[in-house]
């Protein structure tokens, strides 16, 4: 912040007007602010303070009446303050509350508060903000600190000095970080507090993988790693350099012994292939003499079964001759089975007639009758 210029108007202590040169007086180098009590030393401070923020500092911002009670009733109290804040040139008019007669009539009227806001933009005056809050948003950046801040650091007002060496460490980083600008330090300290961070963490497990390896590698190799390697990173890589010089040997030998397991499983499987046609063949072969001897185990049935067809075939031509033949030997076993029947009925009445005769016989005797046939006599065929 450089202050240029500043002009008071019916603005507490001062009844009229009066200007400031701060560029006369830096030119010189420090300058001091002395006069005797109710000179108006504290009124030039708050003029300042005044102009950025709208407000007084200390106990007199509780006062909201800033125009001069000596100053003539048609006097506007304002106050003009010429600044550059981080490279940038105002020009900032700013009236408080006040109370002035009528332009019209008689009486008194209020006006309020009022501020407008001038930047110097390549030579020329542009009005950037024409009421307070935009004249707050405006400054507020190339500010860059609240107005309470201010008056701790920049006026430390009569009693408030005492305030801001009381004040709490976290308060006062705040307001010398806001003063001086060391926000983007404390971006890059946490930005590299979180590289480092992010840094352990991938350390952390990258670490971890290689330990991983370190272990796989002693166990396949039968060799222990240096003791020390996490702390001496080049004895761990010596370490694998050797394991590495041997498992490419090893891979050589590998290799050999890989070409000479190919070409001895080449000559197996050709092997295996011959053994495997001619096993095929010794079973189609197997198969054939079986179905040869069964072949010839049926050539006897095939044999009687051809000369039954031919003794058929001859038999043909008698075959009606040789059925009735059939049908007539039936019908003589008929007549033989009823003659047999009836020869056995005729044999049984003539016993029972003997037996009847021999028991006539028995009681009186009679006469032979020579022409009774005798019993055992065959029947006359």
């Amino acid at each position: 912040m450089r202050l240029h210029h500043l002009r008071v108007t019916a603005f507490q202590a001062f009844a009229g007007t009066e200007q400031v040169d701060f560029d006369a007086l830096s030119a010189a180098g420090l300058f001091l602010l002395r006069g005797d009590t109710g000179a108006g030393k504290t009124t030039l401070l708050d003029s300042v303070c005044f102009a950025l923020y709208g407000e007084v500092p200390g106990a007199r911002a509780k006062d909201a009446r800033l125009r001069s009670d000596h100053a003539s009733p048609e006097a506007r109290t304002e106050v003009e303050l010429d600044v550059t804040l981080r490279d940038r040139r105002f020009r900032i008019v700013r009236r408080p509350k006040q109370e002035r007669p009528k332009v019209r009539g008689e009486g008194i009227t209020e006006e309020g508060h009022g501020c407008t806001v001038q930047e110097l933009r390549d030579g020329e005056w542009v009005t950037v903000a024409a009421r307070p809050d935009e004249a707050r948003a405006e400054l507020s950046d190339p500010l860059g600190m609240s107005c309470e801040q201010f008056c701790q650091v920049v006026l430390l007002p009569q009693g408030e000095f005492a305030s801001f060496l009381r004040a709490g460490s976290d308060e006062r980083w705040k307001l010398l970080e806001r003063l001086f600008g060391t926000e983007r330090f404390a971006a890059v300290e946490w930005w590299l507090r979180d590289r480092a961070r992010t840094a352990r963490i991938e350390l952390h497990g990258q670490l971890g993988a290689v330990r991983d390896v370190v272990a796989r590698l002693a166990q396949a190799s039968g060799e222990e790693p240096p003791a020390d390697w996490e702390l001496d990173p080049e004895r761990l890589r010596e370490w694998a350099g050797g394991l590495s010089v041997g498992a490419q040997a090893g891979a050589v030998t590998a290799e050999e012994s890989a070409a000479s397991a190919r070409a001895a499983r080449a000559a197996a499987d050709a092997a295996l292939s011959a053994a495997t046609e001619l096993a095929e063949r010794q079973q189609r072969h197997a198969r054939a003499q079986r179905e040869l001897e069964s072949w010839r185990a049926r050539q006897d049935a095939r044999d009687e079964a051809e000369r039954e067809l031919r003794a058929a075939r001859a038999a043909a031509p008698v075959a009606p001759a040789l059925e009735a033949a059939r049908t007539r030997a039936a019908d003589a076993a008929t007549a033989d089975r009823a003659a047999a029947s009836a020869w056995d009925a005729l044999d049984d009445e003539a016993r029972a007639v003997a037996e009847a005769a021999a028991a006539s016989a028995d009681a009186s005797p009679p006469a032979a009758h020579a022409d009774a046939p005798a019993a055992d006599a065959p029947p006359t065929a």
